[in-house]
Parts: structure tokens; C-alpha cells; sequence
């Protein structure tokens, strides 16, 4: 689908990601810094502090908008509307046993001339020497129409594998969902649903 293809087209820096702030005059001095962080190449567990922590950007990167461009104030707005849908269901990720990461691209630099909200979600189990692993990514990308329906990307990955060899089960899925639809179900029933499928093809249970 035309959303999960601006998934491959991303560009992602290496490892470092620094965010700069509101420009409070012409110098360069003039630049707050808001965050530098180590991009996370893996999910990690969630905890309270984490959630505080990437509340906290969020909202610091946000409020640095200024002068935005109808693609940009549209994907805010989903944006905003996205965060609050994964704290609502934090809880319920937890209770599945997932690990999650935020991967979004927040802020224009010169790696970045593309905004991109995404959200990794991970979990696994050890049978014998195989490793069952399924990760589910929901993303949005900031529009080229800002007046078209929001949609929400969801790529599935079900694989099961010993390091250093050939998987033994790769399966991968994807799917478009329209974000007015995903705004009045929620986030949990959708991972819960994919999480479930993946979970059947490795013969695992959730």
C-alpha cells in the first residue's frame, strides 16, 4: 500500500538523533537544545520513567512548531492524537508482555526532510535453541495531501530462528487501517489482534 511504501523510503540516522529547540533569535547561540538520545535499534521494556521521559520531548517538540506548513500541522495533529492513544493502552501492552520503542521522526534536520510518527511493539519466547520472535510497527507519515484521510500503517512479523542460521518461519504481513477507525477502537484490540495471529503461526501462546 502507498503508506507501508513510505516505510521503506525512510531515512534513519545511524545512532545519535539530536532535536534542537525554538529559535530565540538569529544566532546560532540562540538555539535551546531539547534532547540528544541514543536512537534505540530495539524495543526495550516499558517503564514509568520512559513514559514520563518521551511525554516530556514529545511535548517540548511540539510546542517548537511554529510557522508549520498545512502537511506539517496536519500531521500534529494525528500525531498528538497517536501519543495519547499509546498511553490509554499502555497498561493493556504491558499485560501482553511487550516490549516498546518509540522510532518516530519528530523534527526536520538535514538527514530528515520527512515527519514520521512509529511505534515498534516486540515480544519472545525460547523454545529448545529457537528463538519465536514477533514485532508489529504501526506508523503514520506526515501527509502529501494534508486534506486526505489520515491511515495508519501496521507491518506484522512473525519469525522463528536459531543465530546464525536460516529462519525457520518468516512471516510477514501488512495492512492499512484508517486512523478515524483506530481512533475509536484503540491502539490495544489492534495489537492484540496481530499479536494473536503472529502467536498461532509460531505455535506459541499469548
Amino acid at each position: 500500500s502507498p503508506c507501508c511504501h513510505r516505510s521503506h523510503i525512510r531515512v534513519r540516522s545511524a545512532s545519535v538523533k539530536c532535536f534542537r529547540g525554538i529559535a530565540m533569535g538569529n544566532t546560532p547561540h540562540a538555539w535551546a537544545s531539547i534532547v540528544c538520545c541514543v536512537d534505540r535499534l530495539k524495543p526495550q521494556p516499558i517503564t514509568d520513567s520512559s513514559e514520563h521521559y518521551q511525554r516530556q520531548t514529545r511535548s517540548l517538540i511540539r510546542g517548537a512548531a511554529m510557522d508549520a506548513s498545512p502537511a506539517e500541522q496536519a500531521f500534529r495533529k494525528v500525531e498528538s492524537e497517536l501519543d495519547d492513544l499509546i498511553v490509554a493502552a499502555m497498561p493493556e501492552f504491558k499485560a501482553m508482555g511487550l516490549a516498546y520503542a518509540d522510532h518516530s521522526t519528530r523534527t526536520y534536520h538535514y538527514k530528515e526532510s520527512y515527519l514520521r510518527w512509529e511505534a515498534a511493539f516486540e515480544r519472545r519466547w525460547q523454545r529448545d535453541l529457537f528463538t519465536q520472535q514477533v514485532q508489529i510497527t504501526l506508523s503514520y507519515g506526515e501527509p502529501i495531501d494534508p486534506g486526505e484521510p489520515a491511515v495508519v500503517c501496521v507491518l506484522r512479523r512473525a519469525e522463528s530462528y536459531r543465530p546464525g542460521q536460516i529462519s525457520r518461519v518468516d512471516s510477514k504481513y501488512e495492512e492499512s487501517v484508517a486512523f478515524d477507525a483506530v481512533r475509536a477502537d484503540g491502539l490495544a484490540g489492534l495489537i492484540k489482534s496481530h499479536l494473536a495471529a503472529a502467536a498461532a503461526l509460531l505455535d506459541v501462546t499469548v
